[in-house]
């Protein structure tokens, strides 16, 4: 086509509704979308498991001390408590006779079973004992193998004269003087005991001596 021609040629008009191409003067770089990492209530997954298992392990801790604690308590209090098979000492307490045989009855709760062949000392040689009682000091004239069978106020258990003496002078403390006038304290408890409940007899009086084995008879003198 000659330059005449192709000056009347048609001329091409890019059509408006072609898409513009724009050309970043950059290299162009792929860009990298990284995927959300997963959580668990909000927390990595390596750090919620690490926590997990730092609480299991500080609570078996707590539950095994708690469990060792009341485990080494019981123990404690079971230690702590009395021998229920243990036999009872057979140390003389003070005022207990001191005799070679022992009782061969067993004792009961809320009764009282006399010994059997059990001779307690009669101090024959001390004729005028005294006792003290609340302050006062109460006299008596000893005398052995005399009884006074008249005058009972009351029988006692006793395992000494001076416990005998003591139980008249806290009568005359508590109901007042004059009522106990002497004492007659028999040594063979248990054949006292079968016969009234006691070996050592209150008196309010002392008259009437009758000569007899294994007793002896205290006179109240005065009290100072």
């Amino acid at each position: 086509m000659d330059a005449s021609h192709a000056s009347h040629a048609p001329e091409v008009v890019p059509s408006q509704e072609a898409p513009q191409v724009y050309y970043s003067n950059k290299d162009s770089e792929p860009v990298l979308h990284r995927k959300p990492e997963k959580t668990i209530l909000g927390l990595r997954k390596a750090t919620f498991w690490l926590g997990l298992v730092l609480l299991v392990v500080i609570v078996s801790a707590a539950v095994g001390g708690g469990v060792g604690g009341s485990i080494a308590v019981k123990n404690a209090k079971k230690n702590a408590q009395p021998d229920k098979t243990a036999t009872p000492s057979s140390t003389p307490t003070s005022g207990s006779p001191s005799s070679s045989s022992s009782s061969s009855s067993p004792t009961t709760s809320g009764a009282y079973v006399a010994p059997t062949d059990v001779v307690l000392p009669l101090p024959c040689d001390d004729a005028t004992p005294a006792v003290t009682v609340a302050g006062t000091v109460y006299k008596f004239n000893a005398t052995c193998g005399v009884d006074h069978p008249k005058g009972d106020l009351l029988p006692i258990v006793a395992y000494s004269l001076h416990d005998c003496l003591a139980a008249c002078g806290k009568y005359n403390s508590k109901w007042g003087a004059g009522g106990c006038a002497g004492v007659v304290f028999g040594a063979d408890l248990a054949k006292f005991v079968a016969m009234a409940s006691g070996n050592c007899y209150l008196k309010n009086s002392t008259s009437g001596d009758v000569k007899a084995d294994g007793v002896i008879s205290a006179v109240l003198t005065g009290s100072v």
